[in-house]
């Protein structure tokens, strides 16, 4: 998406921001005009989730695309978010 010229702004969002902006550089590294944003966001976290959605609606600009691209599964043992759900339904499902 972002090297393919359609998309003037794509926002990033993820809960390590440190990644997230070396992903930033290494697409702008691969030719993309478009320009980046970090969005943070914790899927385990329902008040991230909402905060993200805040921040990105107070921009008032349209979403054209949304890509969802984070997932958990088969983790070695049962974990429970803060928000008191399973933590892979709260991240795959919820958030």
């Amino acid at each position: 998406l972002a090297c393919s010229g359609q998309y003037g702004q794509i926002f990033l969002a993820g809960h390590d921001e440190a990644k997230t902006t070396k992903a930033m550089k290494d697409i702008q590294q691969s030719g993309s005009l478009s320009k980046l944003e970090f969005l943070p966001l914790e899927l385990a976290s329902l008040e991230s989730t909402r905060k993200a959605a805040s921040i990105f609606q107070d921009l008032k600009i349209p979403l054209h695309t949304l890509i969802c691209n984070a997932a958990v599964m088969a983790l070695p043992e049962r974990r429970v978010t803060a928000d008191g759900f399973e933590f892979q339904f709260e991240v795959n499902y919820l958030s």
